[in-house]
């Protein structure tokens, strides 16, 4: 079993099966469960989300609302919340941009991808490394001609 894992493809596929399984966890929780983590980079906030089956990576230029850095928010997911919560900037094959609604000291845009964009493609990778043929090495042919030394 241990020669399964020798050589890059597959400790590199192991590792993308590992990220892939994070993601789902992400995924399925993020069904039932808004997570919101953010921290400060002096005057920008950077935010990172997981709701109704996305991630977002987002900023915030300016004073964010009274709290301390870093933060993490949890709480329930409201099924019908999503229009009322946020606007929706723009959006294109199931990618958006996003503004929360009610922070009206300065924009606070949140680019959101669908979880399956992100574990489908770690899937299909790691299958590919794991279970891929390993290429075989070809030995060197000795040289023909023999150096020749002081002539």
């Amino acid at each position: 079993m241990r020669e399964f894992f020798h050589g890059w493809r597959r400790k590199a596929g192991l590792v993308t099966l590992v990220m892939a399984l994070v993601f789902v966890a992400g995924w399925v929780r993020s069904l039932s469960v808004a997570d919101e983590v953010a921290t400060r980079i002096n005057r920008t906030t950077l935010i990172a989300s997981s709701l109704h089956g996305r991630v977002g990576l987002g900023h915030h230029v300016g004073d964010f609302p009274r709290s301390k850095m870093p933060r993490w928010n949890s709480g329930q997911v409201d099924t019908n919340g999503f229009e009322r919560d946020f606007v929706i900037q723009w959006k294109s094959c199931g990618v958006m941009i996003i503004e929360p609604r009610g922070l009206r000291s300065s924009p606070t845009y949140i680019l959101t991808v669908p979880y399956c964009y992100i574990v489908i493609p770690l899937t299909l990778l790691s299958a590919y490394l794991l279970l891929g043929k390993p290429r075989q090495s070809t030995p060197k042919k000795p040289s023909d001609t023999t150096p020749v030394v002081g002539v």
